[in-house]
C-alpha cells in the first residue's frame, strides 16, 4: 500500500496487552485511532503530550504520535431482586471490585451476590475481575431475617444451596417451631458460606410492675423485663412509650392525666409478644 507511515509510541509503563494491540499504520490521508479493549487512549502530536491529535486531520508525511493511557472504567450493577434500590459502581478493567452494603428485605436473609438470577454462580470479590459491564444479583433465603426475632413458627426456603441449622443438616422448606436461638449456615456449590442468626420466642413478658400515678405525674415508672418496650395507654390510645433498661427499670413520659383515669401499661419483647396489661388508676 502506498502512503505514509504512522508510528504510535506508548509509554514504557503500558501493559503488554496494550502494546500488542497498538500497531503502526500506513495511510494515504487519514489516521484511524487505535483502540484496545479495556483501555482508554489519548493521542498527541508531541512527545510531551501537550498537543492533542485530531484524527479528522489529514497527513502529508510520515507521522509519530504519542499516547497517554488509562484503564477503562466499567459499570458494576447490583440488582437486589426486590430488596430495594439498584446500586451501581465503577471498576477499572481487570481489577476486583468491592461489595456494597448488604441489602435488607423484610422476611428474607441476604445470602450474597451472584452472576445469575437463579443464584448458581457466586461472584468472588477477592478474585473475580471486572472485564466488562457486569450485573450481579442478590440471593435470598425466604422466611427469616438476619438477627430477626419471631413469635411464631418460621419456614425457611432457599435454592441452589445446602444448609445446617445449629450444626445439623437442614432442608429448604422445613418449619422451625421450637423456641430458641438459631444459626443457619447456607453453603453454595462453590463452598461460600453465609450465616444467618435468628430467635424464636413465643413467650410474652410478665406484666410490668407500675409505681403510683397521680394527677401531677408526668413520668410513669416501674420495672419490667429488660429490653422490652413499654406502652402506656388510655383505653386503646397510646399516650407514651419507653424502653426498659438493662436493670429492669423504665420511665415513660406522659401528659398529666385526670383523677380516676385508668392507664393500661404493657411490655412488648423483640419478637412482638406483648404482656398482659397492668391497670393503674390515676389518684390525687
Amino acid at each position: 500500500m502506498n502512503g505514509y507511515n504512522v508510528h504510535f509510541v506508548l509509554p514504557s509503563d503500558a501493559p503488554d496487552e496494550l502494546k500488542d494491540g497498538v500497531k503502526d499504520q500506513i495511510v494515504a490521508r487519514r489516521i484511524t485511532a487505535p483502540t484496545v479493549y479495556g483501555y482508554d487512549l489519548a493521542w498527541f502530536a508531541d512527545e510531551a503530550c501537550t498537543i492533542p491529535w485530531e484524527f479528522t486531520s489529514s497527513i502529508y508525511s510520515a507521522k509519530t504520535l504519542y499516547s497517554k493511557w488509562s484503564l477503562h472504567k466499567f459499570t458494576v450493577i447490583f440488582k437486589t431482586q426486590d430488596g430495594g434500590l439498584v446500586e451501581s459502581k465503577s471498576a477499572d478493567y481487570k481489577t476486583t471490585t468491592t461489595a456494597p452494603k448488604a441489602p435488607t428485605r423484610e422476611g428474607y436473609a441476604f445470602l450474597g451476590w451472584y452472576k445469575d438470577t437463579a443464584g448458581k454462580t457466586p461472584w468472588n470479590f477477592a478474585t473475580d475481575k471486572v472485564e466488562g459491564d457486569v450485573i450481579l444479583y442478590a440471593k435470598w433465603a425466604k422466611g427469616v431475617e438476619n438477627n430477626g426475632y419471631y413469635n411464631k413458627d418460621v419456614t425457611i426456603t432457599f435454592n441452589e444451596a445446602t444448609a445446617t441449622l445449629n450444626g445439623k443438616a437442614f432442608t429448604s422448606g422445613t418449619i422451625v417451631k421450637k423456641e430458641g436461638t438459631y444459626t443457619l449456615v447456607a453453603r453454595d456449590a462453590s463452598g461460600n458460606e453465609t450465616t444467618v442468626k435468628f430467635t424464636i420466642d413465643k413467650t410474652a413478658p410478665k406484666a410490668p410492675i407500675v409505681n403510683k400515678v397521680t394527677s401531677t405525674t408526668t413520668l410513669v415508672t416501674g420495672t419490667a423485663e429488660p429490653g422490652t418496650k413499654i406502652y402506656v395507654r388510655v383505653e386503646t390510645k397510646i399516650i407514651g412509650t419507653g424502653i426498659v433498661d438493662k436493670y429492669g427499670n423504665f420511665t415513660v413520659s406522659i401528659d398529666k392525666q385526670k383523677v380516676s383515669t385508668k392507664l393500661y401499661v404493657t411490655a412488648e419483647d423483640e419478637a412482638g409478644n406483648e404482656s398482659d396489661a397492668t391497670k393503674v388508676t390515676v389518684s390525687k
